[in-house]
């Protein structure tokens, strides 16, 4: 894509992810789930809600589609979660403005802050609210390796080689588990 392009379909993912009203795809496919979990909130907050409840038994597998692709995105860039941004500010402020200052106006940061906030979270030096944030981000990102941008790009070869899942969805970890089986085995 031209640059112009990624910039106009950044601003458009922000839209979507930040105000659900946006976002067509979501709100017609998760319609009923909406009705289900949801009635009663407002619709800008429907992702959110829809979140939470994503993994239940009945949840619609299309609308569960569409949730987990909007994680991954999510988790691409700190400026698509706006419930990471108001809880870790002031923490990505403290520890992670050099990576904030790197990024380009307009352009994803590909796991950046979520990865500069991880090793504040391993230190113990995150504020109370970021750490409970980062540990439901770390729980889907341990449960499918899509949600973590850095290891779906980095080790890209390696998952579609050895640890490729026959129907392409890794719920449950499984590719994560392999590759650190790998790894251990050499």
């Amino acid at each position: 894509l031209s640059t112009n392009c990624k910039h106009a379909l950044f601003a458009v993912k922000k839209s979507e992810l930040t105000d659900s009203r946006t976002d067509f795809a979501l709100m017609s496919t998760c319609k009923s789930m909406l009705l289900q979990y949801c009635s009663g909130i407002d619709d800008a907050n429907a992702l959110k809600c829809l979140k939470l409840h994503k993994d239940e038994n009945m949840f619609d597998k299309k609308c569960h589609l569409v949730i987990v692709n909007r994680l991954i995105l999510q988790n691409q860039d700190f400026r698509f979660n706006p419930d990471l941004q108001q809880a870790c500010s002031k923490d990505i402020a403290d520890y992670c403005t050099r990576v904030v200052m790197e990024a380009k106006e307009n352009e994803e940061m590909n796991g950046k802050v979520i990865n500069c906030l991880k090793q504040k979270f391993r230190d113990g030096k995150l504020l109370p609210k970021c750490e409970r944030q980062l540990t439901v981000i770390l729980h889907d990102q341990a449960l499918n390796y899509k949600l973590n941008p850095l290891l779906a790009s980095v080790c890209k070869a390696e998952i579609d080689i050895l640890c490729k899942t026959d129907d392409d969805n890794d719920e449950e970890g499984q590719v994560e588990e392999c590759l650190k089986k790998q790894f251990l085995s050499k």
